[in-house]
């Protein structure tokens, strides 16, 4: 089953592609409305796939609340915001980080679009906070990037992301963080064969 951030993709490329001022990146109006229609198609496409809706609809809002954001800081931006018109809430400066604090370690999925809204720039209640590698939200994006279920993109490689979308795409490919059990595993492993190799090599021989 595809991640639930794979859904989401492509709202972060249209994001970036805003924030980086992409040349063929719409009007924010029009950006507003095909937000609302990409979204509407991860919704159901994570749906199909077999996602949980609570979790679904908690990225979404995670989506939304950065696009917002973005959305905000452009000329000509647009009146209403999504919150508003997709949650009926105008208050997810605050509710982000209510729903990021209230996830278990069971929605590793959910918290993965939560940091990366973070990691590219989401601000929220810390708008005073003008260094994004200091104070509350570069502690924020660090405790939550340690349970994240893959290893984060590299920042290096977002702005192949930052492209007007047009039918979603898959999230670039992320390695999955080397763990300590896993290179145990893996020597283990290697060291049985080794040993099955050298049992097995005098039969051969002769």
């Amino acid at each position: 089953m595809p991640r639930l951030f794979d859904f989401y993709a492509p709202l972060f490329s249209l994001g970036l592609a805003l924030q980086a001022q992409d040349a063929a990146a719409p009007a924010p109006a029009q950006a507003a409305r095909l937000a609302q229609q990409q979204l509407m198609h991860a919704r159901t496409q994570a749906l199909e796939a077999g996602h949980l809706l609570a979790h679904v609809e908690s990225a979404a809002f995670a989506v939304v609340a950065w696009l917002d954001e973005v959305l905000a800081g452009l000329p000509d931006a647009p009146g209403d915001p999504l919150q508003l018109m997709l949650f009926n809430s105008t208050t997810a400066a605050t509710e982000f980080f209510h729903h990021l604090s209230a996830l278990g370690p069971h929605e590793s999925q959910v918290r993965e679009v939560y940091w990366y809204a973070l990691a590219m720039g989401f601000h929220g209640q810390y708008h005073f906070e003008r260094d994004h590698d200091a104070g509350m939200l570069a502690r924020l994006k660090a405790l939550h990037a340690a349970q994240l279920p893959l290893a984060p993109i590299r920042p290096s490689a977002w702005g192949a992301w930052a492209t007007v979308p047009g039918t979603p795409a898959v999230a670039p490919r992320r390695s999955r963080e080397p763990r300590p059990w896993r290179f145990a595993v893996f020597a283990a492993a290697m060291a049985a064969l080794a040993l099955a190799c050298a049992v097995m090599r005098p039969g051969m021989d002769g």
